[in-house]
């Protein structure tokens, strides 16, 4: 029954933002945008965001050796893929994130410390995105919102709080239990989780995994810079790096594949420095377009493979080898 609430939820939520875009963008000129995009642009885009995969695929792989797990590589990228597959194409309740904890929990035996790399490796993601915004702004000018400022500087203190607070376990437990009791079995899930995963790792393994997590965050500027140019949108670099992770930030919000949020976002943010509202639409819908696209290449890989190799064949586990 949750599965299937939210399920419906992202439905229900994708549609009342996609329909009320709609209302207020002018169609003919979204189509417009979309019909004299510059080809080369989308396709250096799609080579950027699936160069973008295989580097999480090596994040993750930093992770797991930190912790004494070897998984090989090819299998970390293909989990990959076909995690976008299933976060991207297919409306489930089941996210590629689901899928990948699964699998390497399958195939290690060490479900724990499977989920808890999976978990870290989402959470280093997003402070290095918010990182690279806060160092962006230092730079920006007197064109950025406050409330943008705000935005990012209070998203970037609450991670490293909340990495804080992992620590002090003692507080924890005497904060969730001011959290109602149907959020607090989630919420101590997902807590754990984080907590085992990021004690499990040395400082230099951290350290190591953020700074392939800021080479894939430029990776996926990149992106958005390919794709802005190749619909004529003319903002700084500067501008890319500070909407970028608020815009990745937002698809934590539940949706069907981000669709409608993402698109709000950016005709949003964009909007607040000129870029017209069809113009922002277009490239959010471009982007989800290069994002269906990669997940389409992990639906093959599922179809061929499945999540770890052939069909039917048990393959060798990953060693593990006990701390």
């Amino acid at each position: 029954m949750r599965n299937l609430f939210r399920r419906w939820l992202k439905f229900i939520v994708s549609a009342v933002l996609l329909v009320f875009l709609l209302t207020q963008v002018d169609l003919r000129a979204v189509l417009g945008a979309l019909s004299d995009v510059k080809w080369v642009g989308v396709w250096v885009a799609l080579m950027l965001f699936i160069a973008g995969v295989f580097i999480r695929a090596f994040r993750w792989q930093v992770l797991l050796q930190g912790i004494n797990l070897a998984v090989p590589y090819r299998s970390l990228s293909s989990l990959y893929f076909v995690g976008s597959f299933f976060n991207t194409v297919l409306p489930t309740g089941f996210g590629g994130d689901a899928v990948k904890a699964a699998e390497l929990a399958h195939a290690s035996g060490r479900s724990g410390e499977a989920i808890g790399s999976v978990v870290t490796d989402r959470f280093l993601g997003i402070v290095a995105l918010l990182s690279m915004g806060v160092l962006s702004l230092l730079v920006a000018g007197d064109w950025v919102n406050p409330r943008i400022t705000w935005a990012i500087t209070l998203l970037f203190a609450a991670c490293l709080f909340g990495y804080w607070l992992l620590r002090k376990r003692w507080l924890v437990n005497r904060l969730v239990r001011l959290v109602p009791q149907r959020w607090r079995e989630p919420i101590l899930s997902f807590g754990r989780s984080l907590y085992n995963g990021l004690e499990g790792y040395s400082g230099r393994t951290l350290v190591l995994a953020m700074v392939v997590s800021l080479l894939f965050n430029m990776t996926w500027v990149a992106v958005n810079v390919a794709l802005g140019w190749s619909l004529g949108i003319d903002v700084s670099l500067a501008q890319y790096l500070v909407f970028v992770p608020l815009v990745s930030l937002s698809l934590l919000v539940p949706s069907v594949g981000g669709l409608g949020v993402r698109e709000l976002t950016y005709v949003g943010l964009f909007g607040l420095i000129g870029v017209p509202e069809e113009r922002a639409f277009a490239l959010g819908i471009l982007i989800y377009a290069v994002t269906f696209a990669v997940g389409l290449i992990g639906g093959i890989i599922y179809l061929l493979q499945g999540a770890h190799g052939p069909r039917g064949e048990r393959q060798p586990q990953p060693t593990a080898v006990d701390r």
